[in-house]
């Protein structure tokens, strides 16, 4: 089986995706299902260097980065515009048997979206807590919030399955996706992966 994943980031600008993102591949890494990663970064050349990426290379996982596109600048730190990535996913999804993608603000996830609709394969989302009630009522920016309730009906009709990281996220992120679809799977622990406190 090979596994696509799609990362908002491996920075530290994106918060808590790259480090949950990058013990969820070692971990599944672990039972031999071949995984790739693919990332947008500000920095393409030394992407390489962030910790996630480490981790995940030395757990042999392999690893594309395309760089983010300058002229968008700060809003690259939320929402990850990466053009090339979008046209890389768009002819390769099919080489793949699961669309597995992190985090539901941003191109990499329309894109994702779009290129699995495209060759028919099964897409799965880890939403890290952006459908909660607070992350969806909070932006700071009204267009983006609004944004986001634009794309709850987009999403609760592409996604196959919704993976959620407790039972009080799935309580807290109401009304965003059909109930039989949505799951529960906690994080690895991170003593079962590679990404260690030496690489933090």
């Amino acid at each position: 089986m090979r596994v696509l994943r799609v990362v908002c980031g491996l920075d530290a600008e994106f918060g808590g995706p790259p480090a949950v993102a990058a013990n969820s591949v070692i971990a599944v890494a672990q039972t031999r299902v071949h995984t790739t990663v693919v990332f947008p970064h500000r920095n393409a050349d030394r992407a390489a260097e962030e910790p996630a990426a480490r981790a995940m290379a030395d757990a042999g996982v392999e690893l594309r980065c395309f760089p983010l596109n300058r002229q968008f600048r700060k809003f690259n730190r939320t929402w990850g515009v990466s053009t090339s990535l979008a046209r890389w996913l768009w002819q390769h999804v099919g080489e793949y048997d699961l669309v597995h993608v992190e985090s539901p603000w941003g191109l990499h996830c329309l894109a994702a979206v779009a290129a699995a609709k495209r060759y028919r394969r099964p897409i799965v989302l880890m939403p890290h807590e952006c459908f909660t009630r607070f992350d969806l009522s909070h932006a700071h920016n009204p267009v983006l919030r609004g944004l986001k309730h634009l794309l709850l009906p987009l999403y609760r009709w592409a996604f196959d399955t919704v993976i959620f990281s407790s039972s009080l996220e799935q309580r807290d992120s109401p009304g965003a996706w059909p109930a039989p679809r949505a799951v529960v799977i906690h994080h690895p622990d991170r003593k079962s992966t590679r990404l260690n406190s030496s690489h933090t």
